[in-house]
């Protein structure tokens, strides 16, 4: 993650960034509650997104890079409330294809797959509690039903939600 030319990278907004990291620490404290693996993705997830965002405000994207924080922390949150992306962009100060673009460029993904992507990192957390089944998971969420959750759970995870289940309780 270190560059030998730039040792230190700042990252700001400091407070997000610090949240974002305090989070990941937070769930890898929880016994039993992930896999090591997917403690290390989320980790290495916060670091792409902040050296990747450093590097597009370096390239001439100043003065964004605080927004965009501040979308993913909002996008990252209240995950069983619908958001709307035009409103948020709107609330940032840019219209929603500026700021659709601006946020692929930052993160890499659309605002849309972000969120789907948090959206369903917090399905794997609720499934591998164990206690909720995927109906519950898709209320709890916002799906509509729990067919429409395990097609986006596919999508997005690469299996369906009684395999993910399945091959946790192998591992345990």
């Amino acid at each position: 993650v270190l560059d030998p030319a730039t040792p230190i990278h700042h990252a700001h907004p400091v407070d997000v960034w610090l949240q974002r990291l305090e989070q990941v620490v937070e769930r890898a404290r929880k016994p039993g509650l992930t896999l090591p693996m997917l403690e290390v993705c989320r980790l290495q997830n916060v670091l792409a997104e902040i050296v990747t965002g450093g590097a597009a405000a370096a390239s001439g994207g100043k003065g964004t890079l605080p927004e965009i924080a501040r979308a993913c922390a909002l996008l990252a949150s209240d995950l069983d409330q619908s958001i709307d992306l035009a409103a948020l962009a709107r609330e940032l100060g840019m219209s929603y294809e500026t700021f659709r673009k601006k946020f692929v460029q930052v993160v890499g993904v659309p605002p849309a797959r972000y969120r789907s992507a948090r959206l369903l990192e917090r399905a794997c957390e609720l499934i591998r509690h164990g206690h909720m089944t995927d109906k519950e998971i898709a209320l709890e969420l916002g799906f509509c039903d729990e067919f429409h959750f395990s097609r986006r759970f596919k999508q997005i995870v690469g299996v369906p939600p009684r395999t993910y289940r399945r091959n946790l309780s192998r591992t345990a």
